[in-house]
C-alpha cells in the first residue's frame, strides 16, 4: 500500500509533535533526561521543527548546557524568525553565557516581533541590568509592570536594579511590593535582606534569609547571604552552620569559601582560614580576592614572605587592585623595606585618590624615614 506524500508527511508531524508533548511532561515532572530522548525523538521526525527546538532548549539550558542550548535556540529563530518565544530564551541563555550584547539583540528582535509581551520587556531588562544600563533596565521594568500590573518576577527585578542605582528606599519598596503581592517568594526575601544588609540593618536582614530558606530549602545563595549576615553579628557557630550547607548545596564554591574563611580570620583563627583560602584557590586559581584576603591571614601570623608573594600575585592578576598595593605595602614596611613599601602606597593613592588607609601608612612611612 502506498501513502501519499503529503499524507506522510503529516504522519510524521503528529508523531512529531507527539513526541514533543511527551517531552513537555517528562520535562514539568523534572524527568529531563526523559524529555531529552523526546524531543530529539520529535526532531528526528521533523528536523525543522522550531517548537521542539525551544524546548529542547530550554531542558539543556537548565541543566547548565548553555551553547546546546544557544544552538538549539537559533535553530528555532532559523526555521521561524519572529519565534518570540525563542527569541527571549536566546537571549536568556547568551546572557548566562556571558554574552550580553547578543542577548540585548535578541531581547530587542523579540520584541519588534510582540512589543505587547510583558516577559519580554523584563528579560531585556534583566540583560541591561547586568550590561549597567540601569535607566533603561528601570524603563523595561516599568513597561512589564504597566502592561501587567501584578508582575512580581518584574517588581524583584526593578529592585534590583534600583539597588544598583544607589536607591535603596525605592529598591526596599519594590520588594516589598513584590512580597506582597507573593508573600512566599524566596528571591524577594533575599533580595530584601540584600538592601536591609548594606542599610547595617543586620538583624533584620537575617530575617529576610531565614524567610528564603525556609521557602526554598535549597537556596544556596540565601544561605550563603544568611551565613554571613551572622558573622557580622557574631554568631559565628550558626554562620558556620550555614556556610556549609551552602557549600553542601554548591560544592566548592570559591565566593562561599573566601567569606567562610574571611569570617575564620574574624575570629583569629587565621591557620584554618589559611586553610580554606587555599582550597578555594584550587578551584578557581585566579581569584584575586582570595590571594590578597590568604596574604592578610599570613600577616597576622608572621609569614611575611608567603604573604608579599600572595600580594604580587593578587596584582598580577588585578594590576589595578588599591587595597593590594597598600596591603602589599603593610608587609614591606614590617620587613624594613621602606622605600618599597612608600612606593605601594602611593600606587594605591593614585588609583584611590581617597583612600584613608594608604594616606595613613605612607605617611607614617615618611615620618619614620624622616625620623
Amino acid at each position: 500500500m502506498f501513502v501519499d506524500g503529503d499524507v506522510a508527511t503529516e504522519l510524521l508531524a503528529g508523531r512529531a509533535e507527539d513526541q514533543k508533548k511527551r517531552g513537555d511532561d517528562f520535562a514539568r515532572q523534572g524527568k529531563t533526561e526523559e524529555a531529552f530522548e523526546c524531543y530529539r525523538e520529535a526532531l528526528q521526525l521533523q528536523p525543522e521543527y522550531p517548537e521542539a527546538h525551544n524546548d529542547l532548549g530550554n531542558a539543556l539550558a537548565r541543566r547548565g548546557r548553555l551553547e546546546d542550548a544557544i544552538a538549539h535556540f537559533r535553530e528555532a529563530v532559523r526555521f521561524r524568525p519572529r519565534y518570540s518565544k525563542a527569541l527571549c530564551n536566546l537571549g536568556n541563555a547568551l546572557r548566562e553565557a556571558g554574552k550580553l550584547d547578543e542577548a540585548e539583540d535578541s531581547h530587542r528582535t523579540a520584541l519588534r516581533s510582540e512589543p505587547g509581551w510583558p516577559e519580554a520587556h523584563n528579560d531585556l531588562g534583566i540583560t541591561l541590568t547586568r550590561k549597567g544600563k540601569l535607566d533603561e533596565a528601570e524603563g523595561c521594568f516599568g513597561e512589564a509592570l504597566r502592561l501587567r500590573p501584578g508582575y512580581v518576577e518584574a517588581m524583584n527585578n526593578l529592585g534590583i536594579a534600583l539597588l544598583q542605582k544607589g536607591r535603596a528606599e525605592a529598591a526596599e519598596a519594590a520588594y516589598r511590593q513584590a512580597l506582597r503581592l507573593r508573600p512566599e517568594y524566596p528571591e524577594a526575601f533575599n533580595n530584601l535582606g540584600n538592601v536591609l544588609a548594606r542599610q547595617d540593618r543586620k538583624e533584620e536582614a537575617a530575617r529576610c534569609y531565614r524567610e528564603a530558606v525556609r521557602i526554598w530549602p535549597g537556596y544556596a545563595k540565601a544561605h550563603h547571604n544568611l551565613a554571613n549576615t551572622l558573622a557580622r553579628l557574631g554568631q559565628h557557630a550558626e554562620a558556620e552552620a550555614s556556610y556549609l550547607e551552602a557549600l553542601r548545596l554548591r560544592p566548592d564554591d570559591p565566593d562561599v569559601l573566601n567569606d567562610r574563611a574571611i569570617a575564620f580570620s574574624d575570629q583569629g583563627r587565621f591557620e584554618t582560614a589559611i586553610e580554606v583560602y587555599r582550597t578555594a584557590l584550587g578551584v578557581r586559581p585566579d581569584y584575586a580576592e582570595v590571594h590578597n584576603n590568604l596574604g592578610n591571614a599570613l600577616r597576622q601570623i608572621g609569614r611575611l614572605e608567603e604573604c608579599v608573594a600572595s600580594y604580587h600575585e593578587a596584582l598580577r592578576l588585578r594590576p589595578n587592585y588599591a587595597e593590594a598595593h597598600n596591603n602589599l605595602g603593610i608587609a614591606l614596611r614590617t620587613l624594613g623595606r621602606l622605600d618599597e613599601a612608600a612606593a605601594c602606597y602611593t600606587r594605591a593613592l593614585q588609583l584611590r585618590p581617597h583612600y584613608l588607609d594608604a594616606h595613613v601608612n605612607r605617611s607614617m612611612a615618611w615620618l619614620r624615614e624622616k625620623g
